[in-house]
């Protein structure tokens, strides 16, 4: 709960530093920068947050991770959510619903176009936003499967980054 107070603080106050506009410059095209930039200032500062801490665990590990595709879904993986999809108060919400009341969520989201919709099938809209700018397959898999019981290294990385971040 600790990370979700962080976030909560940081939401108030997105932005971006040199280090977050370096490895966004370094890691991603043109067309995948505008999908970055098409995020929330809350979500690209959770993506960039979740990139640098990526590089880190890259760094740390001896496993052979491929870093480049790494840092891109970390970095990518919430494009899901446009700019103005979820607002603040929705994302407060859908954070208590999913922590006290998580069989609610699915009902909220049968509507589309809906907060509710977008924070449940953010990972299958962005995959769909990388094949779109055609993105290689596997980063269009760790966007779709980032809160899926896949497996992989990066995968993996990526999923403890952004519990984290």
């Amino acid at each position: 709960m600790l990370h979700r107070l962080r976030q909560f603080f940081t939401a108030l106050n997105p932005h971006l530093g040199v280090k977050h506009h370096t490895i966004i410059a370094a890691q991603l095209n043109e067309a995948e920068q505008t999908l970055f930039f098409s995020m929330d200032k809350i979500d690209q500062r959770h993506c960039a947050d979740v990139a640098l801490l990526c590089d880190q665990l890259s760094h740390a590990t001896t496993l052979g991770v491929n870093r480049e595709l790494l840092l891109k879904a970390a970095l990518l993986h919430d494009v899901g959510k446009r700019a103005g999809d979820i607002k603040l108060h929705h994302r407060i919400w859908i954070v208590l619903l999913q922590a006290f009341w998580p069989a609610c969520m699915p009902r909220l989201a049968e509507r589309p176009d809906t907060p509710y919709n977008v924070s449940l099938n953010h990972p299958a809209i962005g995959a769909d936003r990388c094949r779109l700018i055609g993105a290689s397959p596997e980063l269009i898999r760790l966007v779709d499967t980032h809160h899926s019981d896949s497996a992989g290294l990066e995968l993996t990385l990526l999923r403890q980054a952004d519990a984290q971040r």
